[in-house]
């Protein structure tokens, strides 16, 4: 898989992206999470250690059954509301200099062209100004924390 043999990090968002979690039950929502654990380790040959509900939507219940740290954004793009190109990077760019990117998690989504192109004008940009992009999970582990099942996760505290 692409992402996989780049470096991305391959996260859990339930198997059918139907229902926010916090609608569902505990069975269900243990179905939700265990199908797509075993579709990626299909596709992958590994289980994902980390997952985003959908909505960014979790309740006690979410909490206590999915099995694995839920991570949350703090700096949405509304790529998935209809952003331009240039929006996204403007909302990233402002984000950088209010210093509100710094160990955060961003939303975007790969489905999006605006988001892609968004991308290839950022991430040269970040990189020029000395930050650079990592994983959930390095993010994690660059601060010495480690993160814990059913637990929210925003950015490192």
């Amino acid at each position: 898989m692409r992402a996989q043999s780049l470096g991305c990090e391959i996260a859990n968002h339930t198997y059918d992206h139907k229902y926010t979690l916090s609608s569902l039950d505990a069975a269900s929502i243990r179905w939700e999470i265990s199908q797509c654990n075993q579709s990626i380790y299909n596709i992958t040959g590994s289980y994902p250690n980390v997952m985003r509900p959908v909505g960014g939507a979790y309740n006690s219940t979410v909490s206590a059954n999915v099995g694995l740290p839920m991570i949350i954004w703090n700096v949405d793009t509304q790529d998935w509301n209809g952003a331009s190109k240039d929006q996204i990077v403007n909302t990233l760019k402002s984000a950088l200099a209010n210093g509100s990117l710094r160990n955060k998690v961003v939303l975007c989504h790969e489905n999006y062209d605006s988001t892609a192109g968004a991308m290839e004008e950022f991430l040269p940009y970040l990189k020029s100004q000395g930050w650079q992009c990592v994983t959930v999970s390095e993010m994690f582990a660059a601060q010495g924390k480690t993160m814990q099942a059913g637990v929210v996760y925003d950015y490192v505290k």
